[in-house]
């Protein structure tokens, strides 16, 4: 699921926290230049407050030009960011979702530089698609947020256990969630009074697996979802299509450049702002609310699609791929930024 974008470039420094979603550099002439030209910073502003060393911190203060790569999830930006803009050039984006709410604060270039999601590499001979809905999401990552309590409820309405699917809750530092104690003991509680109903349907998995094993669960899941109440890229979704998942998502938030009635099930949703803050989320950030039906309703047109319409399936699943590798593959992502240092070199 990797690729590499070759970047030679004199004067050029890449500071990054996102190693995995991020293409590999190989940079030359880097050490030979005091000054650099131009600084690619690839973090929000609060992961470099604590990340960056002094001498990295002195070298981007003495950039010519500074290239920032941020990602957010609401239409309300973070008070401490405001002054991070005054030190970036340019913002690198991964959707045009955040493309439209930064550039409401600025009057910088934002580029749309999206995530780079690779095909997924051969592992043998095809696997045989389980009948499963699958969800991947970390507890580090707000519940509120990622919303598994209501993909539970919506399965659990859809009819899908009763016909023999299986539900799988694939995560990891769900136990420090701790900041949502409300919703993290709902959580809990309906896995418990659901798998009593159906003890072989309903699985939680909290462990780190290596991309192997993530890529593996993917091509064996038949459906995966997302009842995200936002998401500024949606990288877990990109990689889920371009593995031939069936998708059903929320219709908001940065999959919505290449999620659409073609490619998956938009699931609908009305947006609303938050009455109380979650942690970095303050209170009025808007955020879409999905009820538990329509996604119901998504799971249940993609599992009919996947039991009784194959071909149809397989359209689907392949029109997915496709659009993942025409807007985020390793050709469509150095054209981005080909396009975007244009217009600084």
């Amino acid at each position: 699921m990797s690729a590499e974008l070759d970047v030679e470039a004199e004067g050029f420094e890449h500071f990054g926290l996102h190693e995995r979603i991020s293409p590999h550099q190989h940079c030359i002439g880097t050490s030979h230049h005091p000054k650099s030209t131009l600084s690619w910073l690839h973090c929000n502003p609060d992961g470099a407050s604590y990340s960056l060393t002094s001498d990295q911190r002195h070298r981007l203060r003495n950039s010519r030009y500074v290239v920032g790569t941020w990602v957010w999830e609401s239409q309300q930006l973070p008070a401490s960011w405001h002054q991070a803009l005054n030190w970036i050039d340019q913002l690198w984006v991964p959707s045009g979702y955040v493309q439209d709410l930064l550039q409401h604060y600025t009057n910088k270039r934002v580029h749309v530089v999206p995530h780079l999601v690779g095909k997924p590499r051969s592992a043998g001979s095809p696997t045989k698609r389980q009948r499963q809905v699958l969800y991947i999401f970390d507890g580090h990552s707000y519940l509120h947020r990622k919303n598994p309590h209501l993909l539970l409820e919506a399965f659990a309405i859809s009819g899908l256990p009763e016909r023999g699917w299986k539900l799988i809750l694939k995560t990891r530092n769900l136990g420090e969630a701790g900041g949502e104690p409300t919703i993290l003991n709902y959580l809990r509680q309906r896995l418990i009074e659901l798998q009593k109903l159906w003890p072989e349907q309903i699985q939680l998995l909290d462990a780190v697996l290596d991309r192997q094993s993530i890529s593996q669960l993917l091509r064996s899941s038949a459906i995966y979802a997302s009842p995200h109440a936002s998401e500024g890229f949606g990288l877990t979704i990109a990689e889920a299509m371009a593995h031939g998942c069936l998708t059903a998502a929320t219709d908001h938030g940065g999959c919505r450049d290449w999620l659409n009635t073609e490619t998956g099930f938009p699931v609908p949703c009305q947006l609303e702002a938050i009455r109380n803050g979650y942690g970095i989320y303050k209170e009025n950030s808007v955020w879409a609310k999905v009820e538990p039906e329509p996604l119901a309703d998504a799971l249940r047109q993609a599992a009919e699609l996947h039991d009784n319409q194959p071909f149809l399936a397989d359209e689907i699943r392949q029109a997915a791929s496709n659009a993942i590798e025409q807007q985020c593959g390793s050709k469509a992502v150095a054209s981005a930024i080909r396009h975007a240092l244009s217009t600084v070199l």
